[in-house]
């Protein structure tokens, strides 16, 4: 756990920086909300942007296979590229529920 790469800061997305001796992580930005140091695994655990993370890549893939068949009659395609926006949106819809 302590040689894992830390995410960013969720606020403004500025490098972390480790504080005691490993157990706590805080923003790098003095400005930045995120600068008040929290435990780190729940610095790490973020479920809301591993969503939207997971849907998005998701979606890009059933764009970029969509794309590659297009010349084809390939509803399925569609069908799975609907789905993977359907998703996206219901992850973005979660996450802007959250952030109120």
């Amino acid at each position: 756990m302590m040689d894992e790469k830390l995410r960013p800061c969720p606020w403004c997305g500025k490098p972390a920086i480790v504080r005691n001796f490993g157990n706590t992580v805080q923003c790098s930005d003095n400005e930045c909300c995120g600068h008040a140091a929290m435990i780190r695994i729940d610095w790490q655990t973020r479920p809301l942007e591993d969503a939207l993370i997971e849907a998005g890549n998701k979606l890009h893939l059933a764009i970029a296979r969509d794309m590659r068949h297009t010349a084809q009659d390939d509803w399925d395609g569609l069908d799975n590229l609907v789905a993977a926006m359907q998703e996206w949106t219901a992850a973005l819809a979660l996450a802007r529920g959250s952030v109120k």
